[in-house]
């Protein structure tokens, strides 16, 4: 009853508020009336009479607006319950922004879920991907039987002269021999051939020659350098030098640095005279000749180590009856071949079978 009648007097506050507003204040206007002679200016005068509000009742009472919804629904709030409401929005809003902020948190806490099993998976894929590569050593084993493969198989002869083909298959015999215990074939061999054989540890700094080129302190020339009087001058020089750097070799097992430069300078020289005459010379001879002082520039190289001794007193010269020989003793002192020099490739090409022979037998062993 009492909430009936608070809604029919918001009504009728209502009703009152729209009639003060809607009905206007009635003016009066005064016309003056025409006169003879002189006329004053007219006046304008605007009474204003109060009008009284007009008093409504609740018979009276406009009936219910579609757009007006009767009885009002708006609330009606108290200064205290207008307070309360404010901090009731603000209390919502502090509550809706602490909600907002957690939600950013765990949205960037899934963003770094994200990232840390993207980088799992990239890390499993590196690992799958480097589990299908072939490692290092599958690699070089198969560059290993490759070679071995081409060294078997009648390679050609600069191959063999180069000692690249006699090295690999003594790689592969000494390989064959620790793995299996066995030992090959009885193959024999001239041991007087062996002294035309150059062996090396495996460090010069090329491979086209050896200190084994030079035989008792001397050279041997070509016949492209020896015929040739062009030649003459340097030739000799190199000749008096290297017999110094022997004597040096056996005196004191070093030869000196001014021997050493003056054999660079005459081979420099001698390279130099070839050149000049390569219109006059045929191309095998010439072939020869730089093939020949490139062998002596090595050898030179050679002849300035610290070691050099070793490569004129048979420390390093290998030597045997047969290929079981003299593989044990290559091992055991640790060498290899090194190129063969002008005029020695048929002592190299007859090894070559000597090891072909001893490989093959030494494969059937360890087959069976």
């Amino acid at each position: 009853m009492r909430l009936l009648l608070m809604r029919w007097l918001a009504a009728g506050l209502g009703a009152c508020l729209w009639f003060a507003t809607t009905a206007p204040a009635p003016g009066q206007f005064r016309p003056v009336p025409p006169q003879s002679g002189y006329q004053p200016p007219t006046q304008t005068q605007m009474v204003s009479n109060p009008v009284a509000p007009p008093t409504a009742s609740f018979s009276s009472l406009p009936s219910p607006s579609p757009y007006w919804p009767y009885p009002p629904t708006w609330p009606i709030y108290s200064p205290a319950g207008a307070y309360l409401s404010g901090a009731s929005d603000v209390i919502n809003s502090q509550g809706n922004f602490l909600v907002q902020k957690r939600q950013s948190q765990v949205i960037h806490e899934q963003a770094k879920q994200a990232q840390i099993d993207t980088q799992r998976k990239a890390f499993e894929q590196w690992q799958w991907e480097q589990s299908q590569m072939p490692k290092l050593q599958d690699v070089r084993q198969q560059q290993f039987e490759d070679a071995l493969a081409r060294a078997r198989g009648f390679p050609p002869q600069a191959d063999i002269w180069s000692g690249w083909a006699l090295n690999t298959l003594l790689q592969a015999i000494q390989r064959n021999q620790a793995n299996t215990g066995l030992r090959g074939p009885t193959v024999p061999i001239d041991p007087a051939s062996l002294k035309l054989v150059n062996f090396t540890t495996g460090t010069t700094s090329t491979t086209a020659g050896s200190i084994g080129m030079i035989r008792n302190g001397k050279l041997e020339w070509p016949d492209a350098l020896l015929s040739n009087q062009a030649f003459a001058g340097n030739r000799e020089k190199v000749d008096k030098l290297v017999g110094t750097a022997f004597q040096e070799l056996s005196a004191s097992g070093r030869v000196g640095a001014d021997t050493i430069a003056s054999l660079r300078k005459n081979a420099t020289a001698l390279r130099s005279d070839l050149r000049d005459q390569a219109a006059e010379m045929g191309s095998n001879d010439y072939v020869r000749g730089l093939r020949f002082v490139n062998q002596l520039n090595d050898a030179i190289d050679q002849m300035a180590r610290p070691n050099a001794a070793n490569y004129v007193d048979g420390t390093w010269q290998a030597t045997g009856s047969t290929v079981g020989e003299l593989v044990q003793q290559m091992t055991s002192k640790g060498l290899r071949f090194a190129p063969a020099t002008t005029g020695n490739e048929n002592v190299y090409s007859a090894l070559y079978d000597s090891f072909i022979a001893y490989d093959s037998g030494l494969t059937r062993m360890a087959r069976r």
